[in-house]
């Protein structure tokens, strides 16, 4: 029974690590995925709200201009109001956001709902930072950091081609694939998925005696 409760423990302390550091991941890769997206979407939706190419490239600005404001100060919302508070107005904001973007009946509507998407995405991944800090210490911090940002750099690469899904545009050969990616996405698909075959090749992925030591901020 002894033996049971000790691998039932380890289990689950290996398990519960390893749920959070992909929590954290899915938080920080949400404003990439924001924005890569609905790239192939571009021409319908310039269609269907009657503009044009150019008004749906300034809906990225639209995006971004906020989120790189709002990016310096998520972090001083999260200490005042706490993490987890932080997050769930953050997701909160970009969900109503994202209806308003889906029901936008023309550019200009789309256009400040993308601005408030951009003010809120930024929340999940600066307080995903935050509390990996709060949660985790020493090479545990840098292992889990480490996965975020593996993800973080493959969200840009694989959003446009989900979005192509979602449109309905049929999955493309793996030839086709590799020939449509920017450079820079295939640079970053690359690196990451070098770096992730490299981690699990070397055990740095395997939650150890380093599993986070902090309680979770309960605010």
């Amino acid at each position: 029974m002894c033996a049971f409760l000790f691998w039932y423990n380890a289990f689950m302390h290996k398990t519960s690590h390893l749920v959070i550091s992909l929590v954290l991941a899915s938080l920080a890769a949400l404003a990439p995925f924001a924005i890569d997206t609905y790239l192939p979407a571009f021409p319908t939706m310039a269609e269907d709200l009657h503009g044009t190419n150019l008004q749906l490239q300034q809906s990225l600005t639209a995006y971004l201009l906020p989120y790189a404001v709002m990016t310096l100060w998520h972090g001083a919302i999260s200490d005042s109001i706490g993490r987890l508070a932080a997050i769930r107005w953050g997701l909160g904001v970009f969900a109503l956001a994202s209806v308003g973007c889906a029901f936008a009946p023309n550019i200009e509507t789309l256009w400040f709902f993308r601005a408030l998407q951009g003010a809120s995405a930024g929340a999940g991944n600066v307080v995903a930072r935050a509390m990996v800090r709060d949660l985790f210490e020493g090479v545990a911090a840098q292992r889990v950091m480490a996965q975020v940002q593996m993800i973080f750099g493959i969200a840009p690469a694989v959003a446009p081609i989900i979005g192509g899904w979602l449109l309905g545009i049929r999955p493309m050969d793996l030839e086709s694939f590799a020939e449509g990616l920017t450079p820079e996405a295939e640079a970053n698909l690359s690196t990451a998925l070098t770096a992730f075959r490299e981690a699990l090749e070397s055990g740095r992925l395997a939650p150890g005696k380093d599993a986070p030591q902090k309680a979770p901020d309960a605010t």
